[in-house]
C-alpha cells in the first residue's frame, strides 16, 4: 500500500536470505515503474535501502563518525564489508593493528570502522577498522599511564628486543627494560637469555606522562652486589 488506495509490488527476490515482511510492516521503497491498466506499480526496497545506506555512510564520513558493519567475504587484499546495505572494502592492512593470520575467521564478524574514502559516483567506499582499534588503544594507554606510578610492580610480556634493551608490554602499555636494568652483573648475557613472549615481574622505575615513556627494571628485585659485600664486611668486623 503506497497511499491513496494505490498498491504496488516488490519482487520477493529482493528479500532473498531473509524472511518476508509481515502484513502491516512499514518498509522503505523507491519507485521503479508506474503501473498501467492491470499492471501494478513496481517498487524496490533494495534500492531504497542502498540509498538510505549511502546517506548514512556519507554523513559518517563527513562527521568522521564510526560505522558498524559485517564482514561478508574475504577477497584478495582485504574484505568486503556490509554497512547499512552499502558494500565497502576493508584493506587487510587496515583490518587490525596486527596482521590477520586467518582471514576466513574474520568473515561473518561484526566490525566498527571509520570511512576513510568515499566515492558515491563510483559506488566505492574504503573502511578502516585499524583506526578504531588504535583510537581505543590510545584512550586505554592514556588511562593506564595516569594510573601508573613509579615503584609499582607489574607483570610484563617481552614484545621485542632492541639495541637499548627489551620492549615489554605491561597490560596495554609498552615500556623499556634497559639492558643495564636487567641484571647487576653481565646484563648483556642476561638479556640474551630472555626470549620473546616471556613473562617477567618488573618494577616501574619512571613514568613520563607527556611522552608516554615508561622505564622498567628487573635487577631491582635482587640485592646490589656492593650491598652484599658491605654486609659481609660488617659481619666480619663484628666477629673481630
Amino acid at each position: 500500500d503506497i497511499g491513496e488506495k494505490h498498491e504496488a509490488a516488490i519482487p520477493a527476490s529482493e528479500f532473498a536470505g531473509e524472511e518476508l515482511p509481515e502484513a502491516g510492516r512499514r518498509i522503505p521503497a523507491v519507485l521503479i515503474s508506474r503501473g498501467r491498466g492491470d499492471t501494478l506499480t513496481r517498487l524496490s526496497t533494495l534500492k531504497a535501502r542502498l540509498q538510505l545506506g549511502w546517506e548514512q555512510v556519507s554523513k559518517a564520513f563527513a562527521e568522521k563518525a564510526r560505522v558498524r558493519g559485517q564482514v561478508k567475504s574475504a577477497i584478495k587484499g582485504g574484505y568486503l564489508v556490509d554497512v547499512a546495505g552499502v558494500t565497502g572494502f576493508l584493506p587487510a592492512s587496515l583490518a587490525d593493528v596486527h596482521p590477520v593470520r586467518k582471514p576466513q575467521a574474520f568473515v561473518g564478524t561484526g566490525v566498527r570502522c571509520y570511512v576513510v574514502s568515499l566515492d558515491e559516483a563510483k559506488k566505492q567506499m574504503v573502511l578502516s577498522r585499524k583506526a578504531v582499534l588504535e583510537e581505543e588503544l590510545g584512550k586505554r594507554r592514556k588511562k593506564l599511564l595516569s594510573e601508573l606510578k613509579s615503584g609499582a610492580i607489574r607483570i610484563g610480556r617481552i614484545v621485542r628486543a632492541g639495541p637499548a634493551g627489551l620492549i615489554v608490554d605491561i597490560g596495554g602499555i609498552e615500556g623499556l627494560l634497559a639492558t643495564a636494568d636487567i641484571a647487576w652483573k653481565d646484563p648483556d648475557k642476561a638479556k640474551a637469555a630472555l626470549t620473546r613472549g616471556q613473562k617477567l615481574r618488573l618494577r616501574v622505575l619512571q613514568v613520563d606522562a607527556e611522552t608516554g615513556r615508561v622505564a622498567l627494571g628487573l635487577k631491582q628485585f635482587t640485592p646490589h652486589p656492593a650491598d652484599a659485600l658491605v654486609h659481609s664486611l660488617r659481619l666480619f668486623h663484628h666477629v673481630l
